[in-house]
């Protein structure tokens, strides 16, 4: 009996050493049992999250035209502009006015344009960033005649916007463009041979406007007219086209200018030019200010050149 008991004691010791053993190791399950033996599942709330994409497409809106009765008055006109964009050399005036991230946003935007590309990843995951920030590139950009809008896409898991993706909206193809540009070139050369080293900021800006206004004639129905190439290519616009165009020439001697749209006073949508003079080469409007001289590049009918105003 002395002997069973002492068995007795010997494997309960034993089973305690095991037992103490499992737990430092930490081999035992919930209710005090050893891994290897079997034991009811515990079952583990998970959340499943589908991946999504939404794709949404923004159209630029053309300038309104009807011809401004205020222009055909020889007290000129009284023009209420969506604010001036300010002076800014890296890329462009409307440039200026945006903040550090939206500037971002717009270099990513002018690449993508500019290339051709589809699907560009862009680094907000703002949607509300991108119709402003492309209303500025193409403030800032009258080359850039052969888009009309762009698509965004969002990527989405769950609710969350993990990345958006961007792409310009052409009009034309990459070979088009190549044409057009040949025949946009021609024009500008021809347009600045009377152009020459005598000559002020002014007296250029006033060689450009008249040139164009004898060579242009304005027509509600011209092709493309709200671009460069109704003026450069066909003859014929409507004053955003005047104004793109009078744009693109400043830029090519060098003298900063930009798009401004607002409306006459009688309520009609308009579009026209301001720029900054120059002092050798050099902008000599700080940043942030105001453009002294706008044009208003149209000819309505019965006048025979608009008037800076």
């Amino acid at each position: 009996m002395k002997r069973f008991s002492k068995t007795v004691v010997v494997i309960l010791v034993i089973l305690i050493f095991i037992t103490a053993l499992w737990a430092w190791k930490g081999e035992l399950l919930p209710g005090g049992l050893p891994r290897f033996l079997p034991q009811k599942e515990t079952a583990e709330e998970t959340e499943s999250l589908t991946a999504s994409e939404e794709s949404v497409n923004s159209t630029e809106s053309p300038t309104e035209e009807t011809v401004p009765a205020a222009l055909q008055e020889e007290s000129g006109t009284e023009q209420e502009g969506q604010g001036t964009p300010s002076v800014s050399q890296e890329t462009g005036y409307a440039y200026g006015l945006l903040a550090e991230e939206e500037q971002q946003l717009y270099r990513e935007m002018l690449q993508a344009i500019t290339g051709f590309g589809r699907a560009a990843e862009l680094s907000t995951l703002n949607p509300d960033l991108l119709e402003p920030v492309f209303n500025s590139i193409m403030a800032d950009h009258p080359e850039i005649f052969y888009v009309d809008g762009y698509t965004y896409t969002k990527h989405t898991l769950g609710e969350e916007i993990h990345k958006i993706t961007f792409s310009g909206q052409y009009t034309l193809t990459q070979e088009q463009v190549r044409e057009r540009e040949e025949g946009i070139e021609r024009y500008s050369r021809q347009a600045l041979a009377g152009i020459h080293t005598g000559m002020d900021d002014y007296q250029k800006i006033k060689y450009i406007y008249d040139y164009m206004i004898e060579h242009t004639d304005y027509r509600l129905d011209a092709p493309e007219n709200q671009t460069i190439c109704s003026v450069f290519l066909y003859g014929e616009s409507v004053c955003q086209g005047y104004a793109k165009a009078f744009q693109f020439l400043c830029g090519r001697l060098g003298i900063p200018a930009v798009l401004v749209t607002g409306r006459v006073k009688n309520g009609e949508p308009h579009a026209w030019d301001m720029y900054w003079p120059t002092e050798n080469g050099t902008t000599s409007i700080p940043h942030g200010e105001t453009p002294i001289t706008s044009w208003a590049t149209t000819t309505p009918p019965g006048r025979e050149k608009p008037a800076p105003v």
